[in-house]
C-alpha cells in the first residue's frame, strides 16, 4: 500500500533528481572546455559521487533505514525529465549564444585585417 508520506518522498526524490541535473551542466561545461580524457573521467566521477551523496542524505534527512527502490527511481526519473527537457533547451541555446559569439569574433578579426591591409 502506498502511504501519502511515500508519495511525498518520491516527489522529493523527483526533486533531487531535477537538482542533480544542475551539476550535471557543470561536467557537460568540464566536457566542452576541456578535451583530456583524465578531467572528464574525473569530472564524471565527481558528478556521480555528489548525486550519490545527495541521495545518502536524502535517506539519511527522511530517516530510511533501508534502501528504498522506489527513492532511487525518482532520484533516477527526475534526472531523465531534467536531461531529456532543460539539458537540451540549454544545449540549444549555449549553441546559439556560441554561434553569435563565434561570428561576432570572426567579423572584427575581418575588419582588423582589412584595416591593417589599407595601411
Amino acid at each position: 500500500m502506498i502511504e501519502i508520506g511515500q508519495f511525498y518522498q518520491f516527489i522529493l526524490a523527483i526533486t533531487i533528481g531535477l537538482c542533480s541535473g544542475i551539476l550535471y551542466e557543470g561536467n557537460c561545461l568540464c566536457r566542452f572546455f576541456c578535451k583530456n580524457r583524465i578531467v572528464i573521467l574525473i569530472a564524471d566521477i565527481v558528478f556521480f559521487l555528489l548525486f550519490a551523496i545527495s541521495y545518502i542524505l536524502f535517506a539519511s534527512l527522511y530517516f530510511l533505514p533501508n534502501f528504498r527502490l522506489y527513492i532511487a527511481v525518482g532520484c533516477l526519473l527526475g534526472f531523465l525529465i531534467y536531461y531529456k527537457s532543460i539539458h537540451k533547451i540549454l544545449a540549444i541555446l549555449a549553441k546559439q549564444c556560441y554561434s553569435k559569439y563565434k561570428s561576432y569574433f570572426s567579423r572584427r578579426k575581418l575588419c582588423k585585417q582589412k584595416k591593417q591591409k589599407e595601411r
